[in-house]
């Protein structure tokens, strides 16, 4: 196992949006949050305390992924980073 350092990290953090899958992920949620909000509109149901409640998940959903990934990759668990991100 290699020693995590600074360097490494930002190394792997830089690279890590151009991941087609931590992509694929953040459109997934992106997508998510818009038809989230049209179907509230829709249904006459939008209430600011959901919305924000439903922009929290997201964004805590989001910063999960963006951290434990980079982790797991250098940790040599890049494939269980993965399974989380499509799972």
């Amino acid at each position: 196992m290699e020693q995590v350092t600074f360097r490494l990290l930002q190394e792997v953090y830089s690279g890590v949006l151009q991941n087609l899958y931590v992509q694929a992920f953040l459109w997934a949620l992106v997508f998510d949050i818009l038809t989230g909000h049209y179907k509230a509109h829709k249904c006459h149901e939008m209430t600011s305390r959901k919305g924000l409640d439903g922009l929290v998940k997201h964004l805590l959903i989001a910063a999960l992924v963006l951290t434990a990934y980079p982790y797991l990759r250098i940790l040599g668990y890049g494939t269980i980073g993965i399974g989380m991100e499509i799972g």
